[in-house]
C-alpha cells in the first residue's frame, strides 16, 4: 500500500475514510497487505493509538480482516447473492434445493383464523403468549432453558444475533463443509470463517479445539442435526465431547442453527448447556413452509435483550398474525401427526437412496435431514454429466473451505424409482470420473 494518498493525514478519523476510499475505489484489492501499525503511524508520524483506532474502526465496518499474525489485510468482497438457480431444461429431475415436499406439509388453511385477532397496538410483546406457550415446551424437552425472540426467519435470527453479540472482524468458527448461505453472510457482514471439519456425528472435536485455539474464535456457529450439506447429526456422546472442548473456551459464543427441527428424522443434543453466551434458533420453513418466514430463538438474557431492543428501531416485531398461526398449528394434534408422518417419509427417501448407493459401492454420510453428499473427485464434471442424463444436483465448490469436492442431492420428495435410477446413473458416472475420499 502507499502511503502517499494519506500524506498530511493526522487524525484516526482522517486516516480510516482515506483508507476506506481507497479499498472503495479499488486501489487496494481484496487480501492485501496494509502496513504494520507502529510502521504507518512512523510514516505519517502520528502516535501509534492513533493509528489503532484508524484500524480497528476500519475492521468494526467489515473492511478489514486481522489475521493469525495479526496483520491487517483488506477483506474479502463477497459476491452479491442471486435470488435461486438457474432454470433447468425440459426433462431434468432437479435436486438442487433443500426444501420439504410440499404435499407433505400441513393444511396451513385449515388454520388461517387462528392469528386473525390483532392487538390494534404498537404497544407490544415481542412473542406472543401463545407462542411462548407452543414452543417454550419443546425447547425445554430438549434441555434448553432460555429467553424466547421471534425473528423473520433463521437468516435473520442469525444476523441478529451476530450483530448483537459479535464484533465485525471478528473469527467465526464453522462448519467444513457447511451452509453456502451462512458462509456468504458471515462474510457480508466482515466475519473471517475458520472452517472445522465434520463427520458423521457433526463437528470433530479435536477439529473444533484446534480451530479456536489456533483463530481465537469469538463464535461458533453449527447445525446440530440434518446438517447442510452433509446430513450429519450429534448424538449424545458427541455432543457430551463438544461441550468438554468448548468447557476451555468460556467465552466463545455458541449459536445452533437447528433448521429442521422436528422434521430433521433425529433427537436433539445441545451443546449450549451451562455456557453464559448462548442460542439456538429453530425455524418452521421446513415444518410448515418456506412462506411461513419464522423463527423462534431460545436464548441467555443479555443476547435476547440486545436483539429484541434491535429489532425495535426496525421492523419492531414479527407478525403477530403468523406467530399466533404457527402457535396454533404447534397445539393441534392432527398436524402434529402430520409433521411425525413427514418426518418418517423423508427418513425413509434418504435411506433408500444412501441405500442404493452403499449396494453399488458407494459410502455416504448422512444420517438425517433432506441432504446426501456424495465424495467426487471432479466436482464439475459430475454435475455436468448427471445433468445430460436429467439430473440437476449442487455442487459443493461454494460449500467448502479446505474440504474435499463432493455433489449434494437433496431426497426430500426423492421417488423410490428415481433413487434407484440415480444412484445407478451416480455409480456409472463415478467409474468414469475420479472419485473422491469420503468426507
Amino acid at each position: 500500500m502507499s502511503v502517499k494518498s494519506l500524506a498530511g493525514k493526522k487524525y484516526s478519523r482522517e486516516i480510516h475514510l482515506a483508507i476506506a476510499e481507497a479499498i472503495r475505489d479499488g486501489e487496494l484489492q481484496a487480501g492485501e497487505a496494509l502496513p504494520s501499525v507502529r510502521a504507518l503511524a512512523t510514516e505519517l508520524r502520528v502516535s501509534p493509538g492513533t493509528i489503532s483506532l484508524a484500524y480497528r474502526t476500519l475492521r468494526e465496518r467489515g473492511l478489514i480482516t486481522v489475521g493469525d499474525r495479526k496483520r491487517a489485510r483488506v477483506a474479502a468482497k463477497p459476491a452479491v447473492p442471486t435470488a435461486g438457480d438457474l432454470p433447468v431444461g425440459p426433462g431434468v429431475r432437479d435436486l438442487r434445493t433443500v426444501a420439504p415436499d410440499s404435499e407433505l406439509l400441513p393444511d396451513i388453511h385449515r388454520f388461517a383464523g387462528a392469528g386473525a385477532r390483532r392487538s390494534g397496538s404498537y404497544d407490544t410483546q415481542n412473542v406472543t403468549a401463545e407462542l411462548s406457550e407452543s414452543m417454550g415446551p419443546l425447547f425445554e424437552e430438549d434441555g434448553i432453558r432460555g429467553h424466547l425472540t421471534a425473528t423473520n426467519g433463521a437468516h435473520d435470527a442469525i444476523e441478529r444475533i451476530c450483530q448483537a453479540a459479535i464484533p465485525p472482524g471478528s473469527t467465526i468458527a464453522v462448519e467444513d463443509p457447511g451452509w453456502v448461505a451462512g458462509y456468504s453472510l458471515l462474510r457480508t457482514m466482515g466475519y473471517t470463517l475458520a472452517g472445522v471439519e465434520v463427520d458423521a456425528h457433526g463437528i470433530v472435536p479435536s477439529s473444533l479445539d484446534t480451530t479456536l485455539a489456533r483463530h481465537n474464535c469469538a463464535m461458533v456457529l453449527l447445525q446440530p442435526r440434518a446438517q447442510n450439506p452433509t446430513g450429519a447429526t450429534l448424538n449424545s456422546l458427541r455432543a457430551k465431547e463438544l461441550r468438554e472442548v468448548l468447557e476451555s473456551y468460556p467465552d466463545c459464543y455458541v449459536l445452533e442453527d437447528d433448521h429442521v427441527s422436528l422434521t430433521s428424522g433425529a433427537p436433539a443434543f445441545s451443546l449450549t448447556r451451562g455456557r453464559r453466551r448462548w442460542a439456538v434458533v429453530r425455524s418452521v420453513s421446513k415444518i410448515f413452509g418456506p412462506d411461513l418466514r419464522l423463527a423462534v430463538v431460545s436464548s441467555d438474557r443479555t443476547t435476547a435483550d440486545l436483539v429484541q431492543g434491535r429489532q425495535l428501531l426496525g421492523p419492531g416485531w414479527v407478525s403477530h398474525l403468523v406467530q399466533r398461526l404457527v402457535a396454533a398449528m404447534l397445539s393441534d394434534s392432527k398436524c402434529l401427526e402430520t409433521v411425525e408422518r413427514a418426518a418418517d417419509l423423508y427418513r425413509a427417501r434418504r435411506e433408500e437412496f444412501v441405500g442404493h448407493l452403499a449396494s453399488r459401492g458407494i459410502d455416504v454420510l448422512s444420517s438425517s435431514g433432506f441432504t446426501v453428499t456424495i465424495p467426487v473427485g471432479d466436482e464439475s464434471a459430475v454435475t455436468a454429466e448427471l445433468m445430460a442424463r436429467g439430473w440437476a444436483v449442487r455442487g459443493g465448490e461454494l460449500s467448502r473451505l479446505s474440504s474435499p469436492p463432493f455433489v449434494r442431492v437433496c431426497t426430500s420428495d426423492l421417488t423410490a424409482d428415481e433413487a434407484r435410477r440415480l444412484a445407478d446413473d451416480v455409480s456409472g458416472i463415478l467409474r468414469s470420473v475420479p472419485r473422491g475420499r469420503a468426507l
